[in-house]
């Protein structure tokens, strides 16, 4: 029995022991290294990070020798991009295996036995996290996130176990209620419901439609633990 709890306790733990890779991608002007889409190299920046998931819509795209020349920012399959600004501390998954860079962004990459992806993505909008992340913010003049600021966290984490099936179930959950979401808008259905707090189609209030809808469950459970 107490072996069993032990198995499904969570532990306060920092966020940058349970990563492998933490820093931040190109920090400056690469205006001149702009080129399209052909013959670049995607640029990955704060505005494509959306509702958990990395969008291309305003993706830019650098030149090839840039993106040799800035080994630091090049991204790898399963590496986290987290907002520094704007939506600071929120993130999504980089999930494909071609070469991309980034721009100003946190690079944070899973140490794979000790933190799930999806889990971690998922706990980056949770109300503690967020809370830290502006209490590491508050008073400057320029809120901007730092990696120091964000390897000092602390999270409350379950087994590696647990997490893969949390993480799992979120991103399930999410992806059918993105695939419910753009059923009713092309129908035109004016509401679907989950519980009394979740909503998609038009029903969205604007403070909901900021979050990914795995994003505010996940949110909600995690406030709770």
């Amino acid at each position: 029995m107490n072996g069993a709890r032990r198995a499904c306790a969570w532990e306060q733990r920092k966020l940058g022991g349970l990563a492998s890779k933490l820093c931040v991608g190109f920090v400056g002007t690469c205006e001149r290294d702009y080129t399209d889409e052909k013959h670049g190299v995607p640029m990955y920046r704060t505005t494509n990070i959306v509702d958990g998931r990395l969008v291309e819509e305003g993706l830019r795209f650098v030149s090839q020798a840039f993106h040799e020349a800035n080994r630091k920012s090049q991204l790898v399959q399963g590496d986290v991009l987290i907002a520094r600004f704007g939506d600071m501390g929120l993130g999504a998954e980089y999930k494909s295996a071609d070469q991309a860079n980034c721009l100003n962004c946190i690079i944070y990459h899973p140490n794979s036995r000790e933190l799930d992806t999806e889990f971690f993505v998922q706990l980056l909008a949770s109300p503690a996290l967020q809370a830290l992340v502006d209490q590491r913010t508050v008073g400057s003049t320029f809120s901007i996130l730092n990696t120091t600021d964000l390897g000092e966290m602390e999270a409350a984490v379950p087994a590696i176990d647990e997490q893969k099936r949390i993480g799992g179930f979120f991103a399930q959950l999410d992806n059918l209620i993105t695939l419910h979401q753009r059923k009713h808008q092309s129908t035109g259905h004016t509401c679907v419901k989950l519980g009394n707090s979740v909503s998609w189609g038009n029903c969205f209030t604007s403070r909901m439609d900021s979050m990914g809808p795995a994003t505010r469950l996940v949110a909600v459970f995690l406030s709770l633990v």
